[in-house]
């Protein structure tokens, strides 16, 4: 893990990923992303939760295959993970650490206070690293 790398997301992304996650509130949303690299996100790819819930998710298994088929399609490389927390600070709940299964960082988006935190970490075998997010308005 090169943790001096900051994962840039392209600020329409972003703004994607607020609403959807707005629109799935009371209970968490979830989804990938996608970009050129492994440190630049340029395409959202909003998934299910077939677990709906303020605490929790699950993606839909079948979503998450053909979203890796469009990023195949689309030449884009899988990059990041995300999930919010309606009411819960924006890092790694217990669960999210023991069901940490892609590799690449995971986003988690807060809805704790009145504007949207967005945080990224890496975690791997139970060891959260947090990792600088910034959004921006071209994939510098």
């Amino acid at each position: 893990m090169n943790l001096s790398q900051i994962y840039i997301l392209k600020a329409s992304v972003y703004q994607q990923l607020v609403k959807h996650c707005q629109d799935c509130l009371p209970n968490e949303a979830c989804g990938l992303i996608a970009g050129p690299d492994k440190w630049h996100g340029t395409r959202l790819f909003p998934i299910t939760n077939v677990k709906p819930s303020p605490t929790s998710y699950r993606m839909d298994g079948k979503e998450v295959v053909a979203a890796f088929k469009k990023m195949e399609e689309e030449n884009l490389q899988f990059n990041a993970a995300y999930h919010s927390h309606p009411i819960s600070p924006a890092r790694p709940s217990p669960t999210d650490i023991k069901e940490a299964y892609f590799t690449g960082p995971y986003l988690i988006l807060s809805f704790r206070h009145q504007e949207p935190e967005l945080k990224g970490f890496f975690i791997h075998e139970g060891i959260v690293e947090e990792i600088p997010v910034k959004i921006a308005n071209t994939s510098d």
